[in-house]
């Protein structure tokens, strides 16, 4: 129950808070108490969840790997999106004059990192700065159904918490964080520190490594990391625009990133693999056809997607 109902629960509250990266200990150990005491009627001592204690430590470590984990996934989205259009110079052989003409014609990555953060294009449908796209490129769908509708799954009905109305359209936290993220993975490419022609191996597929030392002096640091610290501020920034949208809107935000997520749980039941979400497959094409300078092609691979994810964390 800890795994499959109680800390989806928590990450389902956690996911609506206005600022999801500072948690009182106090608000931390109520709702954690609430979602306990509902799954297991019969649990009576609270003192066993209180800061210190085993399950309130595991309940803080998770939400810090949910949080972190908006990090990682959004490096494998961009960074795939990226590779799909991008081959490093001399890799393959330029056969007729056609090839030539797309090879002279592409882009790189960071000339396209530059054009979807410029007026954040990367967080609107279609890639159209519209007031009524906003949250619903498919970047952000894929990260929230991902990075946040995926671990909430098994979160059973605790109506101190209103998990119905959490599940429904409780999500302006999750997308603040998905902002964020995403902002950050872009960032990342364009100013360097991931290289995306060092990151396609054999298979043309985006291995995304994360530098955590300084070349230099070879010291670690934090400074890429997607924490707090670093992104914070960034993320309270997109959840005071997040809050200006209607349940309506929400909910229609929460209804696409979950066919999303449906249908990748139905390619990872599979045994090949092969499975993929044509409905997400059709929103990224018309984005790639009605921006053709950013992009010549975007198809997302899930199953490539979810195996990534198992291998990086960041």
């Amino acid at each position: 129950k800890w795994s499959k109902q109680i800390l989806p629960a928590l990450l389902a509250w956690a996911g609506s808070l206005d600022d999801p990266w500072v948690i009182a200990d106090q608000d931390l150990m109520n709702k954690l108490r609430t979602i306990v005491t509902t799954v297991i009627p019969h649990f009576k001592d609270l003192t066993d969840i209180r800061p210190g204690t085993p399950a309130f430590t595991l309940a803080a470590q998770r939400l810090s790997t949910w949080r972190s984990n908006y990090g990682s996934t959004a490096i494998v989205i961009i960074a795939h999106f990226l590779s799909l259009d991008y081959k490093p110079a001399g890799k393959g052989n330029i056969e007729d004059a056609e090839e030539m003409e797309d090879a002279e014609e592409r882009r790189t990555p960071q000339d396209i990192c530059d054009d979807l953060l410029t007026g954040l294009a990367f967080l609107f449908k279609d890639l159209e700065a519209k007031p009524e796209n906003a949250f619903q490129s498919s970047f952000v769908l894929q990260l929230l159904a991902h990075a946040h509708l995926r671990p909430c799954i098994g979160c059973p009905d605790i109506p101190k918490l209103n998990t119905t109305t959490l599940k429904a359209h409780g999500v302006k936290g999750a997308i603040s964080l998905c902002c964020a993220a995403l902002e950050r993975a872009l960032r990342l490419i364009q100013r360097g520190d991931i290289d995306i022609g060092n990151q396609i191996n054999a298979r043309d597929k985006a291995a995304v490594k994360l530098p955590f030392k300084y070349k230099v002096t070879g010291k670690e640091t934090t400074g890429l990391l997607f924490s707090e610290q670093n992104w914070g501020s960034c993320t309270r920034e997109y959840s005071a625009s997040v809050n200006k949208r209607d349940i309506a809107t929400l909910e229609e935000i929460v209804s696409m990133a979950r066919a999303i997520k449906t249908s990748t749980l139905d390619g990872v039941s599979s045994e090949d693999g092969s499975s993929q979400d044509n409905a997400m497959l059709n929103d990224q094409m018309a984005a790639a056809s009605q921006r053709k300078n950013i992009c010549r092609s975007y198809i997302i691979s899930l199953s490539w997607l979810l195996m990534c994810l198992n291998r990086i964390r960041v």
